[in-house]
C-alpha cells in the first residue's frame, strides 16, 4: 500500500512517518509520498500556517529533540529539550537512540 497526501502548497504536512519525497503536483498543489515500511502507527498533521519552522536539537546525545513551531518559540524549544533530557536521565532510558518531535500549534 502507499500513503500519499495531496495538499495546497501553503499548507505544511507533518507526520511521524518518514517522508520519501515531496513533489509539485500542479501550480498550487503538492504531493507527499510516505515511506510505508514502518509499523502501521500513523499520525499525519496538516496545517494551514506554512510559517512553522523546524528547530533541531543537538544530535550529540542519544536523544534528539526537535520542535515544529514559529521561530519566536526557540526559548520554548530549549525548555522542552531540557525537560525531556531530564526525564530520560531520571528514568534511565538512555540505552537506545530516541528522536522526539514536538509541535507547537499557534492559537490553539
Amino acid at each position: 500500500y502507499n500513503i500519499i497526501i495531496k495538499y495546497h502548497k501553503t499548507y505544511t504536512v507533518l507526520s511521524n512517518i518518514p517522508i520519501k519525497r515531496v513533489l509539485m503536483y500542479n501550480k498550487n498543489m503538492m504531493m507527499a509520498h510516505f515511506i510505508t515500511s514502518v509499523r502501521p502507527n500513523y499520525f499525519v498533521f496538516v496545517d494551514i500556517r506554512a510559517n512553522l519552522s523546524l528547530i533541531s536539537g543537538p544530535s550529540e546525545s542519544k536523544i534528539n529533540v526537535n520542535m515544529w513551531c514559529r521561530m519566536h518559540c526557540a526559548f520554548a524549544h530549549k525548555i522542552v529539550q531540557n525537560i525531556t533530557l531530564y526525564l530520560f536521565r531520571k528514568w534511565g532510558r538512555l540505552n537506545q537512540f530516541w528522536q522526539i518531535i514536538h509541535i507547537a500549534i499557534p492559537d490553539f
